[in-house]
């Protein structure tokens, strides 16, 4: 009879066991579970290491690109610069150049170059004003010779732009005060200390020596020995021809000789005249008989409104003035001389010396 109490008892102990076995499994399964997440969780944070890793290393390339461009920029930069610097360097050889070939227009210190008249006010003033070789300019202007009586020759002191006016030594006025010469009457641009000068005067309200329109400025190779003359005719740069020579409009010349006279590229240039300018000149004639302008020659400096009834009287009245067929004779084939039907041209403002050096200065880069 104790068999079956036995055998239950041992049924209670299997299916305790059975459930202590399955809880285990429960929780082996659990444990199971946990554990795949986890590794889920490490391989997620593995993915954003991955991640930072990579995006670290595409910010480093980017930066090593960055760096090179940094550095090519750079490079551009220096590279610029120097260029910057080269050109400053012909910039500077090209004004030597230019100061030189003016300077040798007028031998012996006649007229040599002065310091470029960018006027700040006063104190600028007596850097304009130039040590000159006075001695040469005063037995310039003591052996000058055919002056016309109304008109007083002197040498450019100072020049002031900004205030508008310049100062000229006139010996024959006074030894011991300058003639003022207003900007209407010539433009500071236009002259420089040292320049020669040809005008007339006139005392003003303040009882002051005060230099009047036209005034004329030297310009061109004076003959070393030559005495210092004034043009006999006036005329206008009418025309210049591709060749760089040109034509020049004087109702006396016309008169005298029936056509324009003309003026060889080489006067042109050495004068530095342009078309519009009003000159006072001589002439001679060249082996084809025809009017042709010498150099040294004198340019207006003044204003040309109060130039405009002077002009009118000097120029050609006819509008058909000459013959339709004249041409330069004694120039280089090709050169044509201004048409007949144009009407008298008016004068071109004159240009000042910065603005003709500066042209100068490009045409010598350019070809260099």
């Amino acid at each position: 009879p104790m068999e079956p109490m036995k055998c239950m008892r041992h049924l209670e102990k299997l299916k305790a066991m059975e459930t202590v076995m399955a809880m285990g499994c429960v929780k082996a399964i659990e444990t199971v579970k946990a554990m795949e997440k986890l590794l889920a969780m490490e391989k997620a944070k593995a993915m954003e290491y991955v991640k930072t890793i990579e995006i670290m290393k595409a910010m480093e390339k980017v930066q090593a690109m960055g760096k090179a461009k940094i550095l090519e920029y750079m490079k551009v930069i220096e590279q610029v610069k120097a260029m910057e610097k080269l050109e400053a360097m012909v910039k500077a050889a090209s004004m030597e150049k230019v100061k030189a070939m003016k300077q040798a227009s007028h031998p012996g210190g006649f007229g040599s170059e002065a310091s470029k008249s960018a006027g700040k006010g006063r104190k600028d003033d007596k850097h304009h004003s130039k040590t000159a070789d006075v001695q040469s300019l005063q037995e310039a202007v003591a052996n000058a010779q055919s002056l016309p009586e109304n008109l007083r020759l002197g040498w450019v002191n100072v020049t002031a732009p900004r205030k508008n006016y310049s100062m000229v030594t006139c010996p024959a006025w006074s030894n011991k005060e300058d003639i003022y010469v207003h900007s209407s009457v010539a433009e500071p641009g236009a002259v420089e200390p040292g320049d020669l000068v040809a005008f007339q005067i006139h005392v003003s309200n303040k009882r002051m020596p005060q230099a009047s329109a036209p005034l004329w400025k030297h310009v061109g190779w004076k003959p070393h020995g030559a005495a210092l003359t004034f043009g006999q005719y006036i005329g206008l740069i009418s025309k210049v021809l591709p060749n760089g020579s040109g034509f020049l409009d004087c109702k006396a010349i016309t008169e005298a000789h029936g056509r324009d006279a003309y003026v060889h590229r080489a006067v042109m240039k050495q004068c530095d005249l342009v078309e519009g300018n009003l000159i006072a000149f001589d002439v001679h004639v060249n082996h084809a008989g025809n009017p042709q302008v010498s150099a040294p020659c004198w340019i207006c400096c003044s204003d040309d409104k109060l130039m405009s009834d002077f002009v009118s009287s000097v120029i050609s009245d006819s509008p058909n003035k000459g013959s339709s067929s004249r041409c330069d004779r004694d120039a280089d084939s090709g050169s044509e001389a201004s048409s007949s039907g144009n009407p008298p041209r008016k004068p071109r403002q004159w240009r000042a010396r910065q603005e003709l050096e500066e042209k100068d200065e490009a045409e010598t880069v350019r070809l260099q």
